[in-house]
């Protein structure tokens, strides 16, 4: 996995705050470091990411993985999110029902990303998969500071 900043967790159900914990410090440092002069709305990329992390992670953990490793690129105009695991199988979204407490993890990620997706990786010298995701940059436009709006 090639990416600005990476955290490998052992998979387990105490394993998910940590790597929202630290995607959020993280990407808020990353965004905050790498200020182009324009403001983004950096507390919407961050909180979004929190939330396709904390999703992409549980998936792995249900899917009995070992590991999981977690990585964050900012990108010009986007984050890009990868998680790599070792649990058999590639993620598929269900067609959850307003019943059901779970299934939702890739329609949630999907809703929020500009794209995602699952690709083959390696974690440890083992065959494992990345799902990665790639969350839209919003900056702020500014006007002149002799601009009226009217």
């Amino acid at each position: 996995m090639k990416y600005d900043a990476v955290a490998t967790y052992d998979c387990g159900p105490g394993q998910v705050a940590p790597a929202r914990r630290w995607a959020h410090q993280a990407l808020s440092q990353r965004l905050a470091d790498g200020a182009d002069g324009s403001e983004i709305f950096a507390d919407d990329v961050v909180e979004d990411a929190v939330l396709v992390i904390s999703e992409l992670v549980t998936n792995a953990i249900r899917a009995d993985c070992s590991h999981v490793e977690v990585g964050i690129t900012v990108e010009p105009d986007a984050v890009l999110i990868g998680v790599v695991d070792d649990a058999h199988g590639t993620p598929q979204p269900n067609s959850a029902t307003g019943g059901d407490v779970a299934g939702r993890g890739l329609q949630i990620v999907a809703a929020v990303a500009r794209q995602w997706g699952v690709r083959p990786a390696g974690l440890d010298g083992h065959p494992a998969k990345e799902v990665w995701a790639l969350l839209p940059l919003r900056k702020k436009a500014f006007l002149p500071a002799d601009s009226a709006v009217q």
